[in-house]
């Protein structure tokens, strides 16, 4: 679904010359933001799919997971249709994983090293590539 997002359209901007201050950011998730225009449309299409597949799922117990379920998120008499769906998944998906491009110590564009230091801060645990997509269970 999002995994692959065509999108780029988001900002974080600083908010102040002071560091300490929060950026304010703006994910845009679904906006105008990467390729031919259409590309967020195709990206929110297929959260809806997904969400949709998965209601089917429950509904025709492909999951084993036995007993009933009653949904209550999203609320059932606030979303229902494919437009109530858009609305709620453009409201509400979010992605927490923080980016950034790893070069050369001369690239001064770059704002973390080869060695894995930033700047001269030392070692860097960092966070480079896992070949899935989370999956997040709310309760």
């Amino acid at each position: 679904m999002l995994a692959h997002s065509r999108n780029s359209g988001g900002t974080v901007n600083l908010t102040s010359a002071n560091p300490r201050d929060p950026p304010r950011i703006v994910f845009d998730s679904f906006g105008f933001g990467g390729g031919d225009g259409g590309d967020a449309e195709k990206d929110l299409q297929a959260v809806l799919e997904g969400v949709r597949y998965a209601e089917r799922a429950y509904a025709s117990l492909l999951l084993p997971l036995g007993g009933n379920f009653t949904r209550v998120w999203p609320p059932p008499d606030e979303v229902a249709s494919d437009e109530e769906y858009k609305r709620w998944v453009r409201d509400e998906a979010w992605g927490h994983h923080a980016s950034s491009s790893v070069g050369d110590v001369v690239d001064f564009l770059s704002p973390i090293f080869s060695r894995l230091t930033v700047g001269a801060s030392g070692p860097l645990t960092l966070y480079i590539y896992i070949p899935t997509y989370p999956i997040y269970s709310y309760t």
